[in-house]
């Protein structure tokens, strides 16, 4: 498809380029792991910008449309409205009533997912109307827009619209089993969600398991059709079937993958009502298990929230789950060493990715300076690149987080102190990095890192992680702004994290009070980072590890950076590092 786009546009051909951005907007809306609505925008907003310069208007219409449902995809609700309010002018100038009879029912969309219900329900009740006026009631289109009413009517709590409109979108899709058998799935499960909120727990959890029953015989993606496992464990917990709902939690947990397949799904609620149920049968160790795993997964939406990583990793998770009595047999020192070993080499291997990549990028920087009279092919590419080395930061950064939880959840299962020390430690290490690729594809410099901010980021996430109260240890960072090219951020940062970490354990036993510095200057041609705090020192610290990892690992950072390092105990600790860019 890119290729395709790339002769088009050489071609100069404009049908064909609108065709081929369509195509890969598509694509990219298509991806398994959903985390590139931004591309789809971009993709699609090429094609709007192309078809503005034709006449088609019916096509321009059609494309304000899918700009729309991409800003949706990243929660831009406003940017979302714009264009869905430009496609229906459009629509409304040609009198094209189907066109905007759709355009309707996705503004009902966008205000239920905006939590603006009463207005979700004026324009679905406007389109469903145009529809039926039309004369062609029985349509795949109507069903759906019927059933998209349904969570609306319930949270206004119009109970008997929202039952009605799910037996009307089951009536309508029901012919269609075969050509749109996951329309009528959904049907069902949301007339389900109709019955439950009317506490018809026979009627709800007979369509949740029809649903369920229905798609495994007509998809043979089992994730796609396993959500509707939770509907169903959902029932039977509000019955009191605890132990009858449990196998369904877990079977959900283990088939759902893509977040996406369901509207709204909050997967950090649905552990906390498994917890409930392994609480009600006295299972205490796993329901405490279960709330940790729903803070988690409320943590991580919280910050990023198109990032949607928490069904995958309850995926793995839960298909871990059958090894678990046997990690934590064999969670020994060795595995201590090998979870230590194992940030290393996470740390040089994304070293070894990010050169790789950078040497692309100014390879083709080169390249197109010989090309200088090609302005608008220069342009063009210039923003191709920084879009894929935005992608490319994007998943790195994923990647990071996933493995970050990962030894989150294997840190839940270990008893032994030292090895579970040993594993969060790891977890703060991988977090440092998976922040830095973070600032590189949310800032407008993708070769540098700004440290100041980073450098507060970092340490109140490693504060939260120790639980500590900031009104008890202050952390300041009395520094300008600094750039440094990510070869460097990323040692300076695990540097940065090992020295907070160490002063936050050792430096202020028996919970006395604190303040601890942090900086980064520039002198000349070279840099000075210090660290210091104001407790209690090496000398009177006999629990501060003298030659540790953490120790190994600062040193062995230090030298990578080809600086130098002292460490004094004056008023409390002091390190400070000096270096210069090679």
């Amino acid at each position: 498809a890119y290729q395709c786009l790339m002769r088009a546009k050489k071609e100069a051909e404009i049908t064909k380029i609108i065709a081929a951005s369509q195509n890969l907007a598509l694509l990219h809306y298509l991806i398994e792991d959903k985390n590139v609505p931004d591309s789809s925008l971009f993709y699609d907003q090429m094609a709007l910008d192309y078809l503005l310069q034709t006449a088609d208007k019916a096509a321009t219409a059609k494309a304000y449309n899918y700009v729309a449902g991409d800003y949706l995809e990243l929660d831009d609700y406003e940017n979302a409205q714009a264009n869905y309010l430009k496609s229906l002018k459009l629509y409304e100038n040609l009198d094209d009533q189907a066109g905007m009879a759709k355009v309707y029912s996705d503004i009902s969309f966008l205000y239920a997912k905006s939590k603006d219900y009463e207005r979700a329900v004026q324009y679905g009740e406007r389109g469903i109307g145009i529809v039926e006026k039309m004369g062609i009631p029985d349509s795949t289109d109507l069903g759906i827009a019927w059933f998209y009413l349904v969570r609306s009517y319930i949270e206004l709590e119009q109970f008997d619209k929202a039952l009605q409109a799910g037996q009307n979108a089951v009536k309508l899709l029901e012919p269609y089993a075969d050509d749109a058998p996951f329309a009528l799935m959904r049907a069902y499960a949301f007339r389900a969600e109709a019955y439950q909120a009317m506490q018809d727990y026979e009627k709800a959890l007979a369509d949740y398991r029809y649903a369920w029953e229905f798609g495994k015989s007509k998809v043979a993606d089992e994730n796609t059709v396993g959500g509707y496992q939770q509907g169903i464990a959902a029932v039977l917990r509000l019955q009191g079937k605890c132990e009858e709902a449990i196998p369904y939690y877990e079977g959900f947990f283990t088939t759902m993958i893509d977040r996406d397949a369901y509207e709204d799904l909050d997967l950090a609620n649905t552990n906390l009502e498994l917890a409930d149920c392994y609480e009600q049968i006295g299972a205490y160790k796993k329901a405490v298990q279960q709330h940790k795993i729903a803070t988690q997964l409320k943590d991580t939406l919280d910050n990023e929230r198109y990032e949607n990583l928490e069904s995958e990793l309850i995926q793995k998770y839960e298909s871990d789950k059958k090894d678990e009595q046997i990690a934590l047999q064999t969670a020994t020192i060795q595995q201590q060493k090998q979870i230590q070993w194992l940030s290393i080499g996470l740390a040089a291997l994304f070293a070894l990715l990010l050169a790789g990549l950078f040497f692309t990028y100014r390879r083709n920087q080169k390249t197109n300076a010989l090309l200088q009279n090609l302005n608008s092919d220069l342009a063009q590419k210039n923003q191709q690149n920084e879009l894929l080395l935005k992608e490319i930061h994007h998943r790195v950064k994923n990647n990071l987080q996933t493995i970050s939880s990962l030894l989150s959840l294997q840190s839940a299962h270990i008893e032994n102190p030292e090895v579970q020390g040993a594993v969060e430690q790891s977890q703060n290490r991988v977090r440092s990095m998976a922040l830095i690729h973070q600032k590189l594809y949310q800032g407008e410099n993708l070769a540098a890192v700004e440290m100041k901010e980073y450098l507060q980021m970092l340490g109140e996430t490693i504060v939260d992680t120790f639980g500590v109260d900031s009104e008890q240890i202050e952390i300041e960072y009395p520094m300008e702004q600094v750039e440094l090219d990510v070869d460097t951020a990323i040692p300076l940062g695990l540097i940065d994290n090992e020295l907070l970490t160490n002063a936050l354990k050792y430096a202020f036993p028996d919970d006395r009070k604190g303040k601890i510095k942090v900086s980064l200057q520039r002198i000349g041609e070279r840099f000075k980072f210090l660290v210091k705090d104001n407790g209690i020192g090496l000398s009177q610290n006999a629990d501060a590890p003298k030659s540790g990892f953490g120790s190994q690992l600062i040193n062995l950072l230090v030298m990578q950076m080809g600086g130098k390092m002292e460490r004094q105990s004056r008023n409390g600790l002091v390190t400070e590092i000096e270096f210069s860019l090679s």
